[in-house]
């Protein structure tokens, strides 16, 4: 099975966007979406979502039609581009690692999973990486001793003042 990330340095970067287009073009392929759970700040940046408030901790995959398909979701946008099957897992970041574990056996039947999210990187090496930076011209996050590239091959997209997105490649 190939696994495939699209991960930014913050929300609204445009990761589910190119998840869709990915979906769109691979047949059969599953998606996660990820939402990381901090209690130190909201990664949505203060929204009115209360995913945090209602949390337990830990992980928890939500696979239940009617939550992934609600409108407006970016789980609904993965379904309806065209996933066999949408998993949202919400964890703590001590829950990452067994929830992104379970979440991807629960797709095993798939050719291959699009995971939308980046802490993910700290614990999964993918075969592919689309990692959205948006206008900030920092590099790429690390993630505590990985000194080797995350993945086989990293594409990285710099979003710029006026035009579409380019793209740089660099094989590990």
């Amino acid at each position: 099975m190939k696994i495939i990330v699209v991960a930014g340095k913050r929300s609204s970067v445009g990761k589910t966007a190119l998840a869709e287009r990915l979906l769109s073009k691979l047949s059969g392929y599953s998606a996660i979406k990820t939402t990381t759970i901090r209690k130190s700040r909201c990664p949505k940046e203060a929204s009115d979502c209360n995913i945090c408030d209602e949390f337990g901790g830990g992980f928890e995959i939500i696979e239940e039609t009617k939550v992934i398909n609600q409108k407006g979701t970016d789980s609904a946008r993965l379904k309806k581009a065209g996933a066999k099957k949408v998993l949202w897992l919400k964890a703590s970041l001590r829950g990452l690692r067994s929830g992104m574990e379970e979440a991807i056996s629960k797709l095993s039947n798939s050719p291959g999973i699009i995971i939308e999210g980046t802490s993910v990187l700290k614990y999964l090496v993918p075969d592919l990486i689309f990692y959205l930076k948006g206008p900030e011209k920092k590099d790429l996050r690390t993630y505590g001793d990985n000194k080797s590239p995350w993945a086989k091959t990293i594409t990285k997209f710099i979003e710029k003042e006026a035009g579409p997105a380019s793209c740089r490649q660099s094989e590990g």
